[in-house]
């Protein structure tokens, strides 16, 4: 090893090759496809966490999320789990998303996962634990089980558009419309959002 930097010497060499020399061509370069979404520019998302309780569980999730056009989402631990994958996880360690309407279903509103939704414009939590700190930022919350009371009922899956009302306060209920969604909280504020 060179005792200083003026031991140093740099030998330049010229390398010629031959195509007969090169042994291995490149024929074509494949790009795998990426079949996941992107979170960020979803207009509606719909977010599943540990009361979700399986990935079957997800299922309601889903078609909640394709009668509203939005998008399915997660908790981390919704993720390790393996019940969505990893593109779909929304919190510090995942996507940080802004929607016009964040819908929390059996999240219990860890701030890892808060701090990936707060920039929501509107959040709806379900939750059966009606302390869940997720309660604190939602803008309406529904303390009840969802997999008793099912987000999507059966005669809304056909349909492209539904309207959220608050039940007789125990619970919410979905009910087709045309062309937007109505939000009513217990308040009798109403909130039309339009061209999801």
């Amino acid at each position: 090893m060179p005792k200083s930097k003026s031991d140093c010497r740099i030998t330049e060499k010229v390398v010629k090759l031959l195509d007969k020399d090169i042994l291995t061509t490149v024929l074509e370069v494949a790009r795998e496809q990426k079949k996941g979404v992107n979170l960020c520019d979803a207009t509606v998302i719909v977010a599943g966490g540990r009361g979700v309780g399986s990935k079957d569980g997800m299922e309601c999730l889903f078609s909640l999320a394709e009668v509203i056009g939005g998008e399915v989402a997660g908790t981390r631990m919704v993720i390790e789990e393996g019940w969505l994958p990893v593109e779909r996880q929304v919190g510090q360690t995942g996507q940080t998303v802004r929607p016009e309407l964040y819908i929390a279903c059996g999240i219990s509103g860890a701030i890892q996962h808060r701090a990936g939704m707060l920039n929501s414009r509107y959040v709806i939590a379900v939750n059966k634990d009606e302390r869940a700190p997720i309660f604190q930022v939602a803008d309406w919350g529904i303390v009840g089980d969802l997999h008793e009371e099912p987000l999507v009922p059966g005669e809304l899956l056909n349909r492209s558009q539904c309207d959220l009302f608050p039940g007789n306060g125990d619970g919410a209920f979905l009910r087709p419309i045309d062309k937007c969604l109505h939000l009513v909280d217990s308040g009798d504020h109403m909130i039309t959002f339009r061209d999801w």
